[in-house]
């Protein structure tokens, strides 16, 4: 993984082949102090996992991908959770050989060339839990 830092206070951010998406993204929150960010991003993935939320069961369905796929968008935000962890709430659409694409909520993806990601800093976005849903919402009134 390289970064560096912009004149606006951005990273621009290239993952090699094998590097995690969500844990590299952590990573550099970490690194870098943040606890509020959004990023955006392109490059190609070979293994994903993602899923989308299904407001009857209350919870997520996953499907796992294993193959190459383009990763044409990766959109998201960094905040904290209830127990001060990092949370990566990101999307991804992904295109297949067949010019296909599927969407969802991306849990994990390792890079099969490079993923391109440029992050942007901002004030600690604070995640608390949502009676209704159960996930862990922005929390803006604080």
């Amino acid at each position: 993984m390289e970064y560096r830092e912009e004149y606006d206070g951005s990273y621009l951010i290239r993952l090699h082949k094998g590097d995690e998406i969500i844990s590299s993204l952590i990573s550099l929150a970490d690194e870098f102090g943040l606890c509020g960010a959004t990023f955006d991003g392109i490059g190609a993935v070979d293994k994903a996992e993602i899923g989308y939320f299904d407001t009857e069961m209350k919870d997520y369905v996953r499907v796992e991908i294993s193959d190459q796929r383009e990763l044409l968008s990766l959109k998201g935000n960094i905040g904290s959770g209830p127990d001060e962890k990092l949370i990566v709430h990101a999307h991804v659409i992904l295109g297949d050989r067949n010019m296909t694409v599927i969407g969802g909520h991306l849990f994990s993806g390792r890079v099969s060339v490079t993923v391109e990601i440029r992050l942007f800093p901002s004030d600690d976005i604070r995640r608390e839990p949502d009676s209704e849903t159960g996930l862990n919402l922005w929390e803006l009134n604080r």
